[in-house]
């Protein structure tokens, strides 16, 4: 297996990791389709879990953790923003 390169998972993945995870396909199988690592995907999944109200991590009909796109695609566009250095602030004196 040739070394995959780094992509960030796209809002149309998303809804096709969540159509392939609903109908009960193993995790290995929809990270080879979306050309990931196993573990990004285990990572995905874990982004777009779904909590009730309760706080418990809901589970889908296979019982496992449901995942929802939207959730992940919100939790991604978050953690985008703590990315990357941190700027100083810079502090102007008058003269």
């Amino acid at each position: 297996m040739e070394k995959q390169k780094h992509r960030a998972i796209t809002l149309d993945d998303r809804r096709k990791i969540h159509n392939w995870y609903i109908n009960g396909d193993r995790i290995e199988d929809i990270a080879q389709r979306v050309s990931v690592n196993t573990v990004t995907m285990y990572r995905e999944i874990k982004r777009g879990a779904t909590v009730g109200a309760d706080g418990e991590i809901e589970l889908d009909a296979n019982k496992r953790q449901a995942y929802d796109p939207k959730v992940a695609q919100a939790n991604y566009m978050k953690n985008l923003s703590k990315r990357g250095r941190k700027r100083k602030e810079v502090v102007t004196y008058a003269t």
